[in-house]
C-alpha cells in the first residue's frame, strides 16, 4: 500500500535562520439585530491563534502564558484601543461595502498580514465578503484591485480616500512588524530546552481522486497531559478518529489522527500538539511548497 507523505510545513516554535514568520490578524463583521454589527479580531501568529477580541468587550487577550509575557501592560492596553478603533474604522468601510450589495444583511471578513522573510517584512491584505473574495491590496503601491464587479466602485472609493495609505502604513509599521518581531524573539526564548515530539502527516488517496485521507501521527517520549488535535484555517476539526495511545519499538508512544478531505479544494489542515510548555504543529495544503516521498 503506498502513502504520500505530505511533511509539508513543519513549524515548532523554534527558530533557524530560513524560517519565515506570519503574524495575521482575521476580522469578521456581522449583522445583528441592533444597529451595531458584532465584530471581531483574531490574531494568529505561524499559525497558533495567540488573542482574540470582540466588540462587546474590547479587550485582546490570550489563554497562553508566554503569549501574555510577550507584552507589557501597556501593550495589551494599547492592543485593546486597537482593537476598539478598529471597530469603528471598520464600521464606516461596512457601510460602503453594504451600499454595492444592497443589503444590511451578510459576514464581511478581512485578512490583513505582516510576514518576516529574510529579514524583510511583507505585507498583505485582502477582504472578502459572504464568502466571496472582494478587494485585495497590492503591497507595492498600496492600491485596492478588485475581485468581484461588484467591488469596483468601493475599489475606485477606497483607491481615493486620503487617509487610507497613511493607515496601510501605520498598521504595517507600528502595529503589525513591531508586535511579529517582538513574538519572535519570545519564542525563541521560549523554546529554549523543549523537546519536541515528532509529527507527520500521510495523505491516502481515494481510488477516484476526489478526497484523501488525511492521517497525522504525533510520537513522543512523554504524552501524558498532551493535547493533540487536527484544525482547519485555525479551527477545531469535529470528525477526526483519534487512537488511544500505542507504543512504538523504541520506547516512545504514538497517537494517530485521521480524517477525510476534498483533495481540490484549497484546504489549511494542521496536525498540532500542545503542552503546558509546548506548541508544535505541521501544515499540510495546497498553498504550501511540499516535499513528497513514498513509503511502501
Amino acid at each position: 500500500m503506498i502513502f504520500i507523505l505530505l511533511c509539508v510545513y513543519c513549524s515548532v516554535l523554534e527558530t533557524t535562520s530560513a524560517e519565515k514568520h506570519t503574524l495575521q490578524y482575521l476580522y469578521t463583521l456581522r449583522s445583528a439585530l441592533e444597529n451595531e454589527p458584532e465584530f471581531e479580531i483574531t490574531t494568529v501568529f505561524d499559525g497558533l491563534i495567540i488573542s482574540h477580541c470582540k466588540s462587546s468587550s474590547f479587550r485582546d487577550q490570550s489563554r497562553y502564558d508566554w503569549i501574555s509575557q510577550t507584552f507589557t501592560d501597556a501593550e495589551w492596553k494599547n492592543r485593546d484601543l486597537f482593537c476598539e478603533s478598529e471597530y469603528y474604522f471598520h464600521k464606516t468601510l461596512k457601510k460602503k461595502i453594504e451600499g454595492v450589495y444592497n443589503t444590511t444583511n451578510g459576514i464581511i471578513q478581512r485578512e490583513r498580514s505582516c510576514t518576516e522573510d529574510d529579514s524583510v517584512v511583507l505585507m498583505s491584505d485582502s477582504w472578502g465578503v459572504n464568502g466571496e473574495n472582494f478587494l485585495t491590496l497590492d503591497p507595492k503601491t498600496l492600491k485596492w484591485s478588485s475581485d468581484s464587479p461588484l467591488a469596483t466602485p468601493v475599489q475606485s472609493d477606497w483607491n481615493q480616500m486620503k487617509f487610507m495609505t497613511p493607515s496601510l502604513k501605520d498598521f504595517k509599521m507600528n502595529q503589525c512588524k513591531p508586535s511579529l518581531m517582538k513574538l519572535k524573539m519570545k519564542k525563541e526564548e521560549y523554546l529554549k530546552g523543549n523537546l519536541r515530539p515528532k509529527i507527520y502527516i500521510f495523505g491516502k488517496p481515494s481510488h477516484d481522486g476526489d478526497t484523501v485521507s488525511l492521517r497525522c501521527y504525533v510520537s513522543h517520549k512523554y504524552l501524558s497531559g498532551v493535547r493533540v488535535r487536527l484544525t482547519l484555517d485555525g479551527v477545531v476539526v469535529d470528525n477526526v478518529n483519534i487512537s488511544s495511545p500505542a507504543p512504538n519499538m523504541d520506547g516512545s508512544v504514538q497517537i494517530r489522527l485521521e480524517t477525510k478531505t476534498n483533495i481540490k479544494e484549497p484546504d489549511f489542515y494542521h496536525c498540532v500538539v500542545d503542552a503546558d510548555n509546548l506548541h508544535t504543529f505541521t501544515a499540510w495544503g495546497k498553498r504550501f511548497h511540499f516535499k513528497q516521498s513514498f513509503l511502501l
